[in-house]
């Protein structure tokens, strides 16, 4: 089976976004609705299949070393935009953190030279769809166009939990870069909870130097209700559980018998 499944170091990077864009303008035979961990199959089977979950980003490495007809799209985002945004589920709070960011970045790093993890920018993404789309198409020797990335709007029918994600469907924007500037006392606290994120801006590309910590100097550090981090389970039991759920879940895609989970079939 040939499948493309979309991750994220964060949410609110675009995942959501890309994959409607891949699924609405490329020739696939089924998708995933919304979100769909890497270690389910598709029911029912089909040849050319797209996913995503952003969370995956942590396990993908292994199945690009298992599967040689899997490539992975990874959706990065400035991380201050990233721990500024919002989202419909929950719009009085803040979505994501710099601690969800971190372990993504570092697994990002170790597989940035496999040939079949392709790192899509969201800022690129919305500034020129259709230079990443032509891109796409030259790398990834399967994916065969039906519309420009730029139409998106006109022909996208999507679910009705991928419209929250991405706050409606309209035409694609850079209206959400750099929003982080908005932000700012969000934007130090977050540095003050966690550590800073310079290095990070720096490997992705969106900083030089740190020169921009002067726009922080004379803010108020205020993290304000952050959704991912107030809603996490602090329990170790029920963590430990879910791990062994997912080993046992990730056994059976290694052993050729993994559990189906229902599909969008062309």
């Amino acid at each position: 089976m040939e499948h493309v499944h979309i991750v994220g170091i964060s949410p609110r990077t675009g995942t959501t976004l890309l994959a409607e864009l891949m699924t609405c303008c490329f020739e696939f035979d089924g998708w995933a609705a919304h979100e769909l961990n890497i270690y389910y199959s598709p029911k029912p089977k089909v040849a050319r299949y797209c996913s995503k979950n952003p969370r995956d980003l942590l396990r993908v490495s292994r199945y690009l070393k298992r599967f040689s007809k899997l490539w992975v799209l990874c959706m990065v985002r400035d991380p201050r935009d990233i721990i500024v945004s919002r989202h419909r589920l929950a719009p009085d709070t803040f979505w994501s953190n710099l601690g969800i960011i971190e372990p993504r970045f570092k697994a990002l790093n170790r597989m940035s030279n496999h040939p079949r993890f392709i790192t899509v920018h969201y800022e690129d993404l919305v500034t020129d769809p259709d230079k990443i789309q032509a891109e796409l198409e030259a790398t990834i020797p399967f994916l065969q166009r039906k519309h420009a990335f730029s139409s998106f709007e006109q022909v996208a029918r999507p679910a009705q939990k991928s419209l929250r994600a991405m706050n409606g469907l309209r035409a694609i924007s850079t209206d959400s870069i750099n929003r982080w500037k908005n932000d700012l006392p969000r934007v130090k606290a977050q540095i003050e909870r966690y550590s800073t994120m310079d290095e990070m801006l720096q490997v992705l590309g969106y900083e030089t130097n740190n020169e921009w910590h002067g726009l922080l100097d004379k803010v108020k550090a205020d993290n304000g209700k952050s959704y991912h981090e107030d809603r996490c389970n602090p329990q170790l039991h029920k963590r430990i559980a879910n791990q062994a759920g997912i080993g046992l879940l990730e056994l059976r895609a290694f052993l050729g018998v993994p559990k189906a989970k229902p599909i969008v079939a062309k």
